[in-house]
């Protein structure tokens, strides 16, 4: 997941392949998605951009776009079989494969699906389409068993963002290439923003000209417990080993699985303008990556700085997440409420209940129901709307000190 938004909510209210891809069909418009109905879903495309229709276009030779607006879904296309990477949010599917049809594609053609990591927004309806597909899944080593959970037990978001369980068949080392005729995908394993976090390369060709295509595996750590943190001990070193390896490969038109990592609208555009070569710029992988490395280095001295002293051992606090945030504690039966600092936001559960329902309160406060209607959380984002809450008095105290 490439960024953090709140998620529960509620208030206190009651390698190659230069032969010709296949043929499809001219670039057309593609039908509205069906509606996810699904609480997975609703927490998951918390950005509207996620399921937003857009048409499938060509990106380069055999490459398409066959995802929402604001995901990369990407189709590469053989004589042999075709390659999809990533799957979407849950209950995306529909879109997904309205989009391969509109190309000319049957979606029962697509040999492999390559998940780039196991969040909800990417491997969200993977399950689905490997379903309707009948294709292997493939992803990096480290992501099966999350992947096999659903997003369960997830090292830095827990049970938050879940999706349908996804059987990986097919599981990739660092380095692994992938052979489907003569079209060659490259694993390249990304560790960091998940275990198994994997970029891709391959090769496309159009009109004898032949550039090499990376997706590069998020580098992001949004709100990731990046020092003892015990569900991913090496985190600290992979994430170092995966800025260096996307800074070091060659990357001829970068994409990713959210586009804006790579300014990929920006391009689009250009190129839609005239700018025959807009999308094509061999810095942009290193670029991303040294971004991506400053950024971390930014949040992981924050974290180093407030972390708490050392807990003697048999002391009180021993398993408690050593993370930079404040705990809110109002005076209502919560659990689990915390003050994330960094997207000043609130967190605020009350109920273990599955969440039916999320409403929109205000700008900054939404509310997450049961079936029954009953509360269950509150999302509150900007942690100054505490103080317009009827009936709440909110004390900050430290994490040392809780």
């Amino acid at each position: 997941m490439h960024r953090i938004v709140p998620l529960l909510a509620a208030t206190l209210i009651g390698s190659t392949s230069c032969q010709g891809a296949s043929t499809p069909k001219p670039d057309v418009a593609s039908p509205a998605p069906a509606q996810a109905t699904t609480a997975s879903a609703k927490v998951c495309a918390h950005d509207s951009s996620w399921t937003a229709p857009q048409a499938p276009f060509r990106i380069y030779g055999n490459t398409w776009h066959v995802g929402p607006r604001g995901l990369g879904v990407f189709l590469i296309t053989a004589p042999t079989g075709h390659v999809l990477i990533d799957g979407g949010v849950p209950g995306g599917a529909p879109l997904i494969e309205a989009n391969i049809r509109a190309i000319g594609i049957d979606p029962r053609d697509i040999k492999w699906i390559l998940v780039s990591h196991a969040h909800c927004d990417h491997a969200g309806d993977v399950a689905q389409l490997a379903a309707t597909t009948g294709a292997e899944v493939v992803a990096g080593t480290g992501d099966v068993l999350l992947l096999a959970r659903g997003g369960h037990d997830d090292p830095q978001y827990g049970n938050r963002f879940l999706y349908p369980p996804v059987q990986v068949t097919r599981k990739v080392t660092d380095g692994e290439v992938l052979r489907l005729g003569d079209l060659a995908l490259t694993a390249h394993l990304t560790p960091g923003h998940t275990k198994g976090n994997a970029t891709w390369g391959w090769t496309s060709c159009e009109g004898g000209r032949c550039l090499q295509l990376v997706d590069i595996g998020s580098l992001s750590a949004p709100d990731y417990t990046l020092i003892g943190n015990p569900n991913h001990q090496d985190i600290v070193t992979d994430y170092g080993a995966s800025f260096t390896k996307v800074a070091a490969l060659r990357c001829d038109i970068a994409l990713a699985p959210h586009p804006g990592m790579v300014d990929f609208w920006e391009r689009v555009a250009r190129r839609d303008r005239g700018e025959a070569d807009a999308l094509i710029d061999s810095t942009r992988c290193r670029v991303y990556a040294e971004y991506a490395k400053e950024s971390f280095r930014q949040e992981l001295a924050k974290q180093s700085t407030f972390r708490r002293k050392p807990v003697p051992s048999g002391g009180a606090a021993r398993g408690r997440r050593d993370r930079p945030q404040r705990v809110l504690r109002p005076q209502v039966p919560a659990m689990n409420v915390k003050y994330f600092r960094d997207t000043d936001t609130a967190l605020l559960e009350f109920s273990d209940a599955a969440v039916d329902e999320t409403r929109e309160i205000s700008e900054s406060v939404y509310v997450d129901l049961d079936k029954n209607g009953n509360l269950v959380s509150m999302t509150i984002e900007h942690a100054a709307a505490l103080a317009h809450l009827p009936h709440v008095r909110v004390e900050e105290i430290d994490a040392s000190a809780a």
